[in-house]
């Protein structure tokens, strides 16, 4: 049976603007026979006088922090640019390794050479 309803009202300090709505229901446990027979056995009270239906809503209410959209986009900013030139600076190395490795195995001028200096 639902004993309590708690309602929960997020807000801005700033504003008063509501962002957020959340419910939580609880519930008591009653058995099938105290249940019908309106009795609670927890605590050996007499419901009867309560309607079935009765239960109790709790409003409480959030106050959420000023969000500092500045910060957050500066913050955003440098994260995507230090990604971004590691991203650049890793491709760079790959593309220097590799024509190295390219020039020495190809037959090319520059393979030649090193060939012959090396014998």
């Amino acid at each position: 049976m639902l004993d309590n309803l708690v309602v929960t009202f997020v807000y801005s300090a700033g504003d008063g603007a509501i962002h957020a709505v959340h419910r939580e229901a609880r519930y008591i446990y009653l058995p099938s026979s105290a249940a019908a027979s309106g009795r609670d056995d927890r605590n050996d009270i007499d419901n009867s006088h309560m309607p079935r239906s009765f239960f109790t809503i709790e409003y409480q209410w959030v106050e959420e922090a000023d969000v500092d959209f500045q910060g957050g986009i500066f913050t955003l900013f440098l994260g995507v640019l230090i990604v971004t030139l590691s991203g650049i600076m890793a491709g760079e190395t790959s593309v220097d390794e590799r024509d190295g490795i390219e020039s020495m195995s190809s037959g090319g001028v520059s393979g030649r050479k090193n060939r012959l200096k090396n014998k």
